[in-house]
C-alpha cells in the first residue's frame, strides 16, 4: 500500500513538474514573443521615420514645381511672353537657391517653343527640349506633378531626378532637377545603426536610388542583381510594407521595409543572428530563476501575462501615433477617463490634474488651448456629441488652429479601439507644432509676391490683390506711374544708376502711402498704385504730391544734381457693378500718356465716361 502510494506520490509529483515545465514554456515563449515584438516594432518605427525623412526631402522640390506651374499658368493668361517667364524662372531660381541648400541646379522650363533656364545654363545646339525625359513625363503626366526616373550626372557623378509638371496650354514643360545626395546620406546614416547590415532606398522596378554601399547605387537589381537581390524586388512588387526573413550563404536576414510616395520603397537588411542575440541571455537568467520558485509560477505567470497585455496596448499605441506629439492623451470613450501618454508645461493646464469627464469637458479645453480667432473653430472639432460620427468611416481627423500664445497647432483625434459595433471606444488626443511649417510656408509665400529689387509687391501679386478688393466691392483711387527719361539715365550713368533710380522711386512710394495700400512694381522703370477710399481729386492730388516730395528728399549723387520726376495717371473705381480692373488701368494709362507731354511730376485724372 505505502509502495503504491509513494508511486501516486511520484506520478503526482511528476504531473506537477510536467505542468511546471508546461507553465514555464508557456511563460519563456510569451516572453519571447513580446519582446521580439518589441524589437521589430522598434526596427518598424525607424523604418517609418526614415521613410518620412525621405518623403519630406522630396516634398519642397515637388511644391516648387507645382507653384511655379501655377504661377506661369496665371502668367499665360494674362498674355505673358516667354521672355516674361524666363525671368520669373530666374528669380524663382535665386529664391530656391536659398531655400533648398543647394541641392538643385535650379527650374527651367520649355514654353512657346523656348527652352528656358532659370540657372543661365545655355544648352549646346542639339539639345531638343521635347525628346527629354522631363518633357516627355510631363506632357504624360497631364498637368499632375511627375517624378521621372532618377539618373547618375555625367557632370557631378551624382545621383539626380527631375521633378516636372505640364503647363495649362498642353505643350509647355517646367520642371526642377534635384540631387539626391541627402537621401544617399539618410541610407548610410541609417546603416550605422547597431545589426544593420545595410539600408537603401530601392524603386518599383528594382532601380537603386540610394545604398549604404555606394557601389549599388544607380544598379537595377532586376536586370543587373545576383539572385539574393532579385528575390527582393519580387518581394517589394508584392509587398511593399512590412517584414520578412531571406537567406544568403548561410546567412540570415530580417528584412522590413516602408513605401515612400508611389514608386519608391526603403528597406532595412537586419542580421537575424545579432538582432535576436540578447534574447537567449534574457530568458537563461529568467529560466534559472523561475525553476528555483516553482511554488509561485501561478503569480508569476500572472504577472507576466498582465505585462504582456500591457506591452501589447503600448503597441497599439505606438503604432497608433504616426507622428511626435508634445501632448498625447488616451480617453475612454465610455467613460471619459482620460491617461497621459505624453505631456509638456502646457498639459497640467489644460487637465487642471483632473482625468475625468472628457466628454463633459471638451469645450473647457478647447477654450484653454486656442486664440480668440480660433475658440469656434476648435470648439467643433472637439465637440463630443458629433465625434464617434466624426470618426466611424476614418482612422483619424485633424484640425489647425492658432494657440493661445500666438503658435500654430495641429489637433488630431487618431483612434486606438473600437468597438463591435465600429464605433470608437478608445481614441488618443494629440497636439502637434506646426508654427515652423507655417512660417516657412509664409515667408515662401511673401518671397514670390515680393519684387526682389524694390522690396514691393510683383505684377502678379499686386494685380492679384487689386482684382480682390475690386471683387469684394472696395471703392479707391488706382495710380499707373511712369519714370520721365529713363532710357537717358541708363545711356548716361548706367543700369547701376538705374536700378538706383527704380529703387528712389519704390522707397518714396512706401513712404507716401500707407500700408494697407497696394503698391507694386509693372516692370521696369513703372509702378502701379491702389488706394483704397481715396475716392475725389482733391485728397488724390494731396497724396499724389506727398509722393513727389517724397521723391524729391530721396537722396541720389550719382544723378549729379539731375532730379528724379515720374508722370502719374489716375483713375478711379467707384462703379462696383459695372467697372472692370481692365477698363480701370486703361483709364490711367491713358492718364500716364496724357501726363507725359506735360512732363516733370505731373498727374492726369481720367473719369469715367
Amino acid at each position: 500500500m505505502r509502495e503504491k502510494k509513494q508511486l501516486n506520490y511520484t506520478s503526482i509529483t511528476f504531473l506537477m513538474l510536467f505542468v511546471a515545465a508546461l507553465f514555464i514554456t508557456s511563460i519563456f515563449y510569451s516572453l519571447y514573443t513580446a519582446e521580439r515584438g518589441s524589437i521589430l516594432r522598434t526596427w518598424h518605427t525607424n523604418t517609418v521615420q526614415a521613410a518620412r525623412d525621405v518623403d519630406y526631402y522630396m516634398t519642397m522640390p515637388k511644391d516648387a514645381v507645382s507653384f511655379a506651374a501655377e504661377t506661369i499658368n496665371g502668367m499665360v493668361e494674362r498674355g505673358a511672353t516667354y521672355e516674361d517667364v524666363g525671368k520669373y524662372l530666374v528669380d524663382q531660381t535665386v529664391i530656391y537657391a536659398s531655400m533648398i541648400d543647394e541641392n538643385t541646379t535650379g527650374i527651367y522650363a520649355y514654353f512657346d517653343g523656348h527652352y528656358l533656364d532659370g540657372s543661365g545654363w545655355t544648352p549646346p545646339r542639339d539639345y531638343e527640349p521635347t525628346e527629354r525625359p522631363w518633357y516627355k513625363a510631363g506632357i504624360e503626366g497631364g498637368g499632375e506633378i511627375t517624378f521621372v526616373k532618377p539618373y547618375v550626372n555625367i557632370q557631378t557623378k551624382t545621383m539626380m531626378m527631375s521633378v516636372c509638371c505640364m503647363l495649362s496650354d498642353g505643350k509647355g514643360v517646367v520642371s526642377m532637377d534635384v540631387f539626391l545626395d541627402g537621401v544617399q546620406e539618410m541610407a548610410e546614416r541609417m546603416a550605422r545603426k547597431a545589426d544593420m547590415d545595410s539600408s537603401l532606398v530601392i524603386d518599383k522596378d528594382g532601380f537603386v536610388v540610394a545604398h549604404s554601399d555606394a557601389k549599388d547605387i544607380g544598379k537595377n537589381y532586376r536586370e543587373e542583381g545576383d539572385a539574393f537581390q532579385q528575390e527582393l524586388v519580387e518581394k517589394l512588387q508584392s509587398r511593399t510594407s512590412g517584414e520578412y526573413e531571406m537567406s544568403e550563404n548561410g546567412k540570415d536576414y530580417i528584412v522590413i521595409s516602408e513605401p515612400v510616395g508611389d514608386d519608391w520603397s526603403i528597406v532595412f537588411l537586419l542580421d537575424k543572428k545579432n538582432t535576436f542575440a540578447s534574447l537567449g541571455e534574457i530568458y537563461f537568467s529568467l529560466g534559472a530563476a523561475l525553476v528555483g520558485v516553482v511554488s509561485a509560477i501561478l503569480a508569476v505567470f500572472l504577472h507576466i501575462s498582465q505585462k504582456q497585455r500591457e506591452s501589447m496596448r503600448l503597441g497599439r499605441e505606438i503604432l497608433a501615433m504616426a507622428d511626435i506629439y508634445f501632448i498625447a492623451v488616451r480617453v475612454e470613450m465610455a467613460t471619459g477617463n482620460m491617461e497621459v501618454i505624453r505631456g509638456d508645461e502646457n498639459l497640467e493646464r489644460l487637465l487642471q490634474n483632473d482625468f475625468s469627464n472628457f466628454n463633459g469637458r471638451a469645450k473647457e479645453f478647447a477654450d484653454r488651448m486656442s486664440s480668440e480667432r480660433s475658440k469656434g473653430l476648435v470648439h467643433n472639432f472637439m465637440d463630443p456629441r458629433t465625434l464617434k460620427e466624426r470618426l466611424f468611416d476614418v482612422d483619424s481627423i485633424t484640425q489647425e488652429f492658432m494657440d493661445v500664445r500666438g503658435r500654430w497647432v495641429r489637433l488630431r483625434f487618431i483612434v486606438v479601439d473600437r468597438d463591435e459595433e465600429k464605433m470608437v471606444s478608445e481614441l488618443l488626443w494629440t497636439l502637434e507644432s506646426i508654427d515652423e511649417d507655417r512660417k516657412q510656408q509664409e515667408k515662401l509665400r511673401r518671397l514670390s509676391e515680393t519684387d526682389l529689387m524694390t522690396g514691393v509687391k510683383n505684377r502678379g501679386s499686386g494685380e492679384a490683390m487689386i482684382r480682390q478688393k475690386i471683387a469684394e466691392g472696395n471703392q479707391g483711387m488706382f495710380l499707373l506711374l511712369d519714370a520721365d527719361d529713363f532710357k537717358s539715365v541708363n545711356d548716361t550713368f548706367g543700369h547701376t544708376v538705374g536700378d538706383k533710380v527704380i529703387i528712389s522711386i519704390a522707397d518714396a512710394l512706401k513712404k507716401a502711402f500707407r500700408d494697407t495700400d497696394v503698391v507694386f512694381r509693372l516692370g521696369g522703370d513703372e509702378f502701379a498704385v491702389f488706394a483704397e477710399g481715396v475716392l475725389d481729386r482733391g485728397v488724390g492730388t494731396r497724396v499724389i504730391y506727398r509722393f513727389f516730395d517724397e521723391l524729391a528728399a530721396e537722396p541720389l549723387p550719382e544723378l549729379k544734381g539731375r532730379g528724379i520726376t515720374v508722370s502719374v495717371g489716375a483713375a478711379f473705381y467707384t462703379d462696383t457693378q459695372t467697372d472692370t480692373f481692365e477698363a480701370l488701368y486703361e483709364r490711367a494709362d491713358l492718364g500716364t500718356y496724357e501726363s507725359k507731354r506735360h512732363g516733370g511730376n505731373h498727374v492726369t485724372f481720367n473719369e469715367k465716361m
